[in-house]
């Protein structure tokens, strides 16, 4: 098995710059992904795809952030880490979709206050020393 993950540099940039989509799914809605690397297994190529959003809690005015790393290809995905209910929350309020000005809102936890544990996920699944 052949892993070529991005620098760990460039992902905390990536990070840092992340951009979410509303997928207008009260249980989960937003989310983004990127891709963090790829993997040659079999001599199948399988993208490293970290994706980051939000889901409802018990809460019903608060969502937990969550984060998966997974391998993809065209016909599977994998999982790697599937890293929920992970004590970072915030309240999220949907753009306003008919006049386009509105940008969406989110009041809590953001992704800047948990994106080294994110980090450290990779570099643990990844056997990442440093």
């Amino acid at each position: 098995m052949n892993v070529e993950l991005a620098p760990l540099s460039e992902i905390e940039t990536a990070l840092n710059n992340f951009d979410f989509i509303e997928t207008n799914n009260p249980v989960k809605p937003i989310m983004g992904r990127i891709i963090i690397g790829n993997i040659l297994e079999n001599e199948n190529l399988k993208m490293i795809v970290l994706e980051i959003g939000l889901e409802s809690s018990d809460n019903a005015e608060d969502y937990g952030w969550y984060w998966e790393i997974k391998l993809s290809d065209d016909s599977s995905t994998e999982i790697v880490s599937k890293k929920h209910d992970v004590g970072f929350s915030t309240s999220y309020k949907p753009s306003c979709k008919a006049c386009s000005i509105i940008p969406m809102e989110l009041r809590g936890d953001k992704l800047k206050d948990f994106s080294k544990l994110i980090i450290e996920d990779i570099k643990e699944n990844f056997d990442i020393k440093n």
